[in-house]
């Protein structure tokens, strides 16, 4: 995470069952905001950018809202899958 000016961050996240940087990932924006209000007050909107996109948290006492633009990645097919 990267503080840039003002209520913007800048996120890059590791998952371990990925083993590899994903382009982003909700719980860690989440946590991200959720650390930069807590160390620098009450904020109730902060912008942040990950490299699959941007997001907003906007926080309420102690509920949060992540938004952001939704994009398929890619599709895939099952074949041969027997239940």
């Amino acid at each position: 995470m990267k503080r840039l000016s003002g209520a913007r961050l800048e996120v890059l996240t590791f998952e371990r069952g990925v083993d590899d940087f994903t382009l982003s990932c909700g719980t860690g924006v989440l946590a991200a905001g959720y650390w930069y209000q807590k160390k620098y007050g009450v904020i109730k909107r902060i912008r942040v950018q990950a490299p699959g996109g941007k997001f907003i948290i906007e926080s309420q006492e102690n509920s949060y809202l992540l938004t952001g633009e939704a994009h398929i990645s890619f599709v895939g097919k099952f074949s041969g899958v027997h239940l």
